[in-house]
């Protein structure tokens, strides 16, 4: 499953990352993440070009 992560919070964005890859170090390649997004109008553009499975999007951005 490719994953785009939205968060205007750096932090955030790599636990969601690191809790991802930790579930495919225990199940196999499940997930991918594709992208990230620092602002809401990232978003758009990225899934347009990047078209994942999934958006994992904070709705409380900047520029949103």
């Amino acid at each position: 499953m490719n994953i785009l992560i939205a968060d205007d919070h750096r932090l955030i964005i790599s636990g969601i990352r690191a809790a991802l890859e930790a579930a495919d170090a225990e199940d196999g390649d499940r997930f991918e993440v594709v992208g990230e997004a620092s602002n809401g109008s990232e978003v758009l553009p990225l899934v347009n070009q990047l078209r994942p499975d999934a958006v994992l999007l904070d709705i409380l951005m900047p520029e949103m």
